[in-house]
């Protein structure tokens, strides 16, 4: 991202403000506080959910989601990707089709250790609203049948544990324990980026941001801001950057 700054006194400094971020200081995450000894398989038609609601801040975007998942070692079959998803809720039971891409946990990176969460980031998020249910389904439906285990909670904190045994088709909900996750949303607030010392009275100034999240629902904002040395305060007007899923021909420089 790149501006060219000018004032009729020297420029003080010059920063990047945007939201291209989700972030951490305005979030909430859900999960159990402890986890019980006990496990639920999956594989193959068996698939498990958890239903959950991001209830305190208003609509968020789902960030990240951390799970209590490890091989099942009686189980010799096959095992692939671990798929995750987050879809719609009706009275308990999920429905419709997923609402953002589907995320997917190597089977590479899953061990024999139940004792360690593995985790994703969404890097095209969902907005979810607020006191809505929602929930996040695992599946690997080209795995054997019990190829995955799952911790469950000792506590019933989030909201009700499903499960499919016909691949989606069907639920059966449980309202006495949770699955052994983390969820994480946050929002797309302003960030300030680390401003820029100029002492010029005009300037070229660049800043290299690597973006870490895509929307497919809106396009980000961003304007470039800067102080002179007697301390005013000006800023560009606000311009909007899309992330694009495959490649364009694009001449329009950020």
């Amino acid at each position: 991202f790149s501006a060219e700054v000018t004032d009729e006194i020297n420029i003080s400094h010059v920063w990047l403000s945007h939201k291209f971020d989700l972030k951490t200081n305005n979030n909430q995450t859900l999960g159990p506080s402890g986890t019980s000894a006990n496990t639920y398989l999956f594989g193959g038609f068996d698939w498990v959910g958890q239903t959950f609601i991001f209830s305190t801040l208003g609509n968020q975007f789902t960030k990240k989601a951390c799970f209590r998942v490890y091989n099942w070692t009686l189980v010799d079959g096959t095992r692939t990707n671990i798929t995750v998803e987050i879809r719609n809720v009706n009275t308990n039971i999920p429905t419709g089709t997923n609402l953002t891409t589907k995320y997917q946990i190597p089977a590479s990176s899953i061990d024999d250790s139940s004792d360690t969460f593995k985790c994703i980031n969404f890097t095209k998020p969902a907005e979810l609203v607020g006191n809505k249910e929602y929930v996040v389904i695992l599946s690997s439906p080209d795995s054997a049948s019990g190829a995955y285990a799952i911790r469950r909670s000792s506590t019933h904190a989030c909201r009700e544990f499903v499960r499919s045994q016909n691949g989606g088709i069907s639920w059966i909900v449980y309202s006495t324990y949770d699955l052994a996750i983390n969820i994480e949303g946050a929002k797309f607030d302003e960030i300030n980026e680390t401003a820029i010392s100029s002492n010029q009275t005009s300037q070229n100034v660049s800043f290299q941001k690597t973006l870490l999240w895509a929307s497919h629902t809106s396009t980000f904002p961003y304007k470039w801001c800067a102080n002179n040395t007697d301390g005013l305060q000006n800023c560009s007007i606000v311009k909007q950057y899309t992330i694009r899923e495959t490649s364009t021909s694009d001449l329009v420089v950020p």
